[in-house]
């Protein structure tokens, strides 16, 4: 009986371990698309590219860019003009260890009238950190191109 107890007692600890783990990896991709909106939000090309993967993949409606030079080029003129966007969380899925999908509804307030929408980042685990690896914008408004 004391060993039946003691094997329930360590496969609780194992499971609450392990999603003790997912939700600090949860945290972290979370946190990192924060910091992409918080970027965008002051303007900071810079710091906003660089939490993208060195290559990834960067689409907005119909345009595509492949990337981090070319994403910074392409939203320059955007962050100068003072874009600004408010977002709403829905959902994160870790689909791997190293691999995770973020879902969320935004509103680019700065546009008139202001534009809704909805965001697809997927995101990579490279060393500690996470990246932007691919990012889908899919707008309401039909005549919003990224700015």
């Amino acid at each position: 009986m004391r060993f039946a107890f003691f094997v329930m007692t360590a496969i609780l600890a194992l499971g609450v371990g392990i999603g003790a783990a997912q939700s600090a990896e949860e945290s972290a991709v979370n946190s990192r698309v924060d910091e992409v909106y918080a970027a965008l939000n002051r303007g900071d090309v810079d710091g906003y590219v660089s939490k993208f993967h060195e290559d990834a993949v960067y689409a907005i409606g119909a345009l595509v860019r492949t990337g981090r030079a070319d994403i910074a080029t392409f939203e320059s003129p955007c962050f100068a003009n003072g874009m600004r966007i408010e977002f709403t969380h829905h959902a994160t899925h870790l689909l791997s260890p190293t691999t995770a999908i973020v879902h969320r509804a935004q509103v680019m307030t700065s546009a008139r009238p202001p534009a809704e929408g909805h965001a697809i980042h997927t995101l990579v685990k490279d060393g500690d950190n996470w990246f932007i690896a691919a990012l889908q914008v899919a707008w309401a408004t039909p005549d919003v191109n990224g700015c």
